[in-house]
Parts: C-alpha cells; sequence; structure tokens
C-alpha cells in the first residue's frame, strides 16, 4: 500500500511505480502538487526520511508552480479563447442547467460542487466545434471522416491512427481560440495522408489552416500548459 499521504509533507502525492528503481521527486504543474516516486517494497520510513531531506526545494517548487484553475463560482476561464467568468447560483430542482454567453458561464444547480457538471458540458461543447472543423479538412482532403476521439491528456494535443482511421484530440483545446483549434485539427487531418512531419507534411498542414500555422503553434506553446490546468480539483 502506498505510504499514508498524512505522513508527508503538504503538496506531496505519494505514488508506487514497479519500474522505479530508487526514490524521486517530480514536479506535477498540471495538478499543482509533488510526485514521490516510491519503488516497490520500500520501506515508509525511508520515503518519510527522504522528502525531509528535499523539504527546502519541495517548498521553493511548490511556491514557484502555477495553482490549478478550480470551477468555482467567481472564476475566470477562457472558453474559445474569451475570458467568461463561472457564475453558480443555487436551485432546487434535480438537474443542473448551464448556460454560456459572452461573458459568463452561468450554472444553475443544487450541487455543492458542479465543477464535473461544468466539465462534461465543456467536453460536449469542444466535440460540437471540433467535429465540424475536421469534416470540412477531410473534405478538402477528398477523405472519408476518421473516428473522432476527445480526451483529457496531459501532453499531446492529437494524434492520429491512419491505418484505422481515427483521430484523437485533447477536449481541452475549447479553451483555445478558434483559430488555435483548427490548426491542431489540421495538423492531424494532415496525418491522414503524411504520418511524419517532413515538409510535405507541413505544406499540407498550412494549406489546412485557415489562419496564420506558425501564429497558431506559438500561442499554444505559450499558453498551453494553462488550458492543461483548468478544471483540476485540488
Amino acid at each position: 500500500m502506498p505510504i499514508n499521504p498524512d505522513r508527508l509533507p503538504d503538496g506531496v502525492v505519494p505514488k508506487i511505480n514497479a519500474r522505479a528503481k530508487r526514490l524521486s521527486l517530480r514536479a506535477d504543474s498540471r495538478n499543482g502538487h509533488i510526485r514521490l516516486v516510491i519503488p516497490p517494497h520500500c520501506p515508509d520510513r525511508k520515503a518519510l526520511a527522504f522528502t525531509h531531506q528535499h523539504q527546502d526545494w519541495i517548498e521553493k517548487t511548490l511556491q514557484s508552480m502555477p495553482r490549478p484553475e478550480r470551477l468555482i463560482n467567481g472564476a475566470i476561464i477562457p472558453l474559445l479563447g474569451q475570458d467568461r467568468q463561472v457564475i453558480i447560483q443555487r436551485h432546487n430542482k434535480a438537474q443542473t442547467h448551464i448556460e454560456v454567453t459572452q461573458a459568463q458561464i452561468r450554472v444553475m444547480t443544487r450541487r455543492n460542487d458542479p465543477s464535473q457538471n461544468i466539465l462534461r458540458h465543456l467536453k460536449t461543447m469542444a466535440h460540437g466545434v471540433i467535429q465540424p472543423i475536421l469534416h470540412q479538412k477531410c473534405e478538402t482532403l477528398t477523405l472519408p471522416i476518421p473516428q473522432l476521439t476527445l480526451r483529457d491528456t496531459k501532453s499531446r494535443w492529437g494524434s492520429c491512427d491512419a491505418r484505422n482511421g481515427k483521430i484523437m484530440l485533447c477536449w481541452r483545446l475549447i479553451f483555445a481560440p478558434l483559430p488555435v483549434i483548427d490548426y491542431v485539427v489540421a495538423h492531424e487531418a494532415a496525418h491522414l495522408r503524411h504520418m511524419d512531419h517532413s515538409p510535405r507534411f507541413w505544406a499540407l498542414c498550412q494549406e489546412l489552416c485557415n489562419g496564420d500555422m506558425q501564429k497558431n503553434r506559438q500561442w499554444l506553446a505559450d499558453h498551453g500548459a494553462r488550458l492543461l490546468r483548468i478544471g483540476i480539483r485540488t
């Protein structure tokens, strides 16, 4: 069993890794904590001593780490690149109702924490935005429309399985401006023709983009880490 987290310094989360050969500490900026990677059969006392030896590093790393952005009342999050404020209001109906306006994400609920409802709503929105863009790219390529899957990825924004006709995209792209979403879809659609990053691939990707490809790639490099932190529970 993993070590009791209550015995560890604040912000440290234990994780046993069957392949680990030694104790290590890894900053998890997405979730706002430090992972203590523990090899199998490592004594608790050794793991505790290891964290105490690195207490200064743990505190400094946590202080410098961006915090996850919770979906709570008053939170401001980007949606299609435009900041909107989360407004949560109580009602007595069984179902949670969510409405997105130009400036707000309005949530009517009886739940104390409707964050999972908000996340489901945003994932549905993401599919509704991304699917038509993918259809348009495939029509331009005169290729069959692949199966689209949206996931909550930690690093890659998308992947393409051209052999089986499948494309996976991160649903968190819904937080990005529409031209950035268009670029990522164009990138994966271009892989349906070229499963590499050759000059031919990039030329096709640029042809499929409805905007400045380099500018949108840079936006994702500059702001992508924040998109991965929105809605993460702490």
